[in-house]
């Protein structure tokens, strides 16, 4: 057991034996519910669990079940560790680095209700560094961190240049172009949006900003095939969002007709 003294928050992890019998990932997970049921004082302050059976590893909260247990796959978020390498001492070093672990304590857990009840659910590695690199290319695009030393941002170096895309390294400081996050499905968008948007708030150069999300699914697509009284419908439901929030008037027409354009990118794409 480990206990941070700056934020008193323990990270339990439980690790077989290789040549034991119950020498698995399973077997540690039974383990850790055993000691949650003996000696439940010992989670009261739980950040994070861990299981391991000396080579694979992987990373979960308090409430999550064994299939919620996930791999963390990178130490900085330089590269991401092949698989079929040994995983616990990418993940030893990769979440409890000193700076890395009150982040993801602070910035990267969140609590949810369910038909079980109450859970902790904790950012998987992809949405902890791509939030990281998505909140300086923010800064980068509004031009707030002008005058400051250039830094590269933390976060997944895999650049689009890769792809044939345009290389963020080539935009102007403020030209509003923050950039796209690829996203596969349930590698859990909405909490990274969460995760994004939170630290967005918090940052004192944002200055408390206006977020509007907006969610084109399948269910609930716009129907562009009547494109005027769409546009006239979301241009009325977020004039009314924005004036709820208190953004001001001045902004709110250029606001509403950039929600429209991507609108319409998103629902062609």
């Amino acid at each position: 057991m480990r206990l941070s003294s700056s934020c008193r928050r323990r990270r339990v992890s439980a690790s077989r034996a290789p040549s034991g019998e119950n020498a698995t990932l399973a077997g540690a997970y039974t383990q850790l519910q055993t000691y949650k049921a003996q000696i439940p004082a010992l989670f009261h302050t739980n950040a994070v669990l861990v299981t391991s059976d000396g080579l694979s590893a992987r990373i979960g909260s308090l409430t999550a079940d064994q299939e919620r247990f996930m791999p963390w796959r990178t130490t900085d978020g330089a590269a991401v560790a092949p698989k079929g390498q040994p995983e616990l001492a990418v993940l030893i070093e990769g979440v409890f680095e000193r700076r890395r672990l009150l982040d993801l304590v602070r910035d990267f857990t969140v609590f949810g209700e369910t038909g079980a009840g109450l859970v902790k659910i904790i950012a998987g590695y992809h949405q902890f560094h791509a939030v990281k690199r998505a909140v300086a290319s923010t800064l980068r695009a509004l031009a707030l961190n002008a005058g400051g030393a250039a830094t590269e941002p933390e976060g997944f170096h895999e650049e689009p240049t890769k792809y044939g895309l345009p290389d963020v390294k080539g935009h102007e400081a403020g030209d509003k172009r923050i950039g796209v996050i690829w996203h596969t499905q349930g590698s859990g968008k909405s909490l990274l949006m969460a995760f994004y948007a939170g630290q967005l708030v918090r940052h004192p150069g944002m200055e408390n900003p206006t977020i509007v999300v907006v969610s084109l699914k399948g269910s609930a697509s716009v129907d562009w095939s009547h494109r005027e009284s769409a546009r006239v419908r979301m241009r009325r439901d977020v004039k009314r969002i924005l004036r709820k929030h208190g953004y001001p008037p001045d902004l709110q027409d250029a606001a509403v007709q950039t929600v429209l354009r991507q609108a319409e990118t998103l629902s062609a794409s």
